[in-house]
């Protein structure tokens, strides 16, 4: 009985898919198992190298699936790195604008205290000099 190309195919799959080396030899004991013949080896050897085994596409699948994951994560870490500092820059440009601010407040503060005091000085000095004024008026000749 002759062995077709699908048969060894299948025997191939089923011995990637246990996790199985695959080799010639354990492929034509398999079917030899399992079909009553073994195949000529040429014809065994042959069918194994002419299709990639399908666990082989599967890797090379699985394998640039992973590649274009890593760039996307490559990518999606560089605008995080990107976001972050923009961020780090904007909250240290708002802290140093606060410590501005504090600043600033603190001098309105100190000029507002000297103008209150002014002003109570004012009062106080124009408060005298009206009554001395008076005192000068009062003390006139003849009036």
């Amino acid at each position: 009985m002759k062995v077709s190309d699908e048969q060894i195919r299948a025997v191939a799959a089923e011995l990637r898919g246990q996790g199985a080396r695959v080799t010639g030899a354990r492929v034509r004991r398999e079917l030899d198992a399992r079909f009553g013949a073994r195949g000529g080896v040429a014809h065994i050897y042959r069918v194994l190298r002419e299709a990639p085994p399908v666990a082989t596409a599967e890797v090379a699948a699985l394998q640039e699936a992973l590649a274009k994951a890593r760039q996307r994560s490559e990518l999606a870490e560089e605008r995080e790195d990107a976001h972050q500092l923009l961020w780090a820059k904007e909250v240290d440009g708002l802290r140093q604008r606060v410590k501005e601010l504090e600043h600033a407040q603190a001098e309105a503060m100190r000029w507002q205290d000297a103008y209150q005091r002014m002003a109570i000085e004012l009062r106080a000095a124009e408060m005298r000099m009206a009554r001395l004024e008076r005192e000068r008026v009062g003390e006139a000749p003849g009036l």
